[in-house]
């Protein structure tokens, strides 16, 4: 578990729509909008409480297009979130979702 102390917000840009954006900054828009944070240089990905959920944005990523996450066409990028496949009223369990998929 990290120190509280040590986690920072991460940052997110806000607007998706009509913008292909990799799988990676989409999870950050998850995370940051979850209220999770980040250790600075090691990118490991927390709960506000220090739990560790991924041990980098990379991970989070993969964990959320297990999860259903992503939406988009066969061999294309993703083209936007799919905010139905998000505990967005639960971050814990959101969180506990993702480490289920990474172990």
């Amino acid at each position: 578990m990290a120190s509280r102390e040590l986690l920072q917000e991460i940052q997110a840009v806000g607007v998706t729509e009509g913008k292909i954006r990799s799988e990676t900054e989409l999870a950050r828009i998850v995370a940051a909008h979850l209220d999770w944070r980040i250790q600075p240089f090691e990118g490991s990905v927390h709960e506000p409480n220090g739990e560790l959920i991924a041990e980098s944005l990379e991970e989070l990523a993969q964990a959320g297009r297990k999860l259903g996450w992503f939406l988009n066409k066969p061999d294309e990028p993703p083209a936007a979130l799919n905010w139905g496949a998000i505990h967005t009223n639960d971050q814990k369990q959101s969180a506990d979702q993702v480490r289920c998929q990474l172990l």
